[in-house]
């Protein structure tokens, strides 16, 4: 294995850990951080799906990012705010941010199981190979990417009104 992959590999491990670390401890509440995730991963996976040239691709990322914000409102009631040292924090829920750990990882894994050639060639022809083959996996997990997205969108806006409650009344 050469050596940037081991660096690579390394610093996605820290990038997961410190995610989990987050994750488990809590973030400080604030508007812009309650939204701001859901809005890297929603422009992020548009780019991905955009970069395909496949316009049914995109439209099944665009349908995967609405039907993840109708799973993430459901899935949204098990995020919790509470108080940290005088500070309002809050707590994503664990299923919507593994689901969201394993398709980062599942694109990470592929970026170095598949080659990015063959992966964008077979991604930028037709409807078609985009669902089988190589092109199949990465539609698949950018799809997931989206889907993902969504919920945490769908989530930030439980845990948006949650916040505004105890901004109000001053308890979590």
């Amino acid at each position: 294995m050469e050596l940037e992959y081991i660096y690579l590999i390394v610093f996605i491990a820290l990038i997961m850990l410190l995610r989990l670390r987050r994750q488990k401890k809590g973030y400080k509440a604030s508007t812009a951080r309650i939204f701001r995730y859901p809005a890297i991963y929603i422009v992020l996976s548009l780019i991905l799906v955009a970069s395909a040239f496949n316009i049914v691709i995109f439209a099944v990322a665009l349908l995967a990012i609405l039907v993840g914000y109708a799973v993430g409102t459901i899935f949204g009631s098990k995020s919790s705010i509470f108080y940290s040292n005088g500070k309002i924090m809050y707590r994503r829920s664990n299923e919507i941010f593994a689901i969201w750990l394993a398709a980062f990882v599942a694109r990470i894994v592929i970026e170095f199981m598949l080659p990015d050639d063959l992966g964008l060639q077979a991604l930028t022809t037709t409807a078609s190979s985009a669902f089988s083959g190589i092109g199949f996996w990465y539609s698949l997990v950018d799809i997931l990417l989206a889907f993902s997205a969504g919920m945490l969108l769908g989530e930030s806006i439980h845990l948006y009104r949650k916040y505004k409650n105890a901004k109000h009344d001053g308890s979590a």
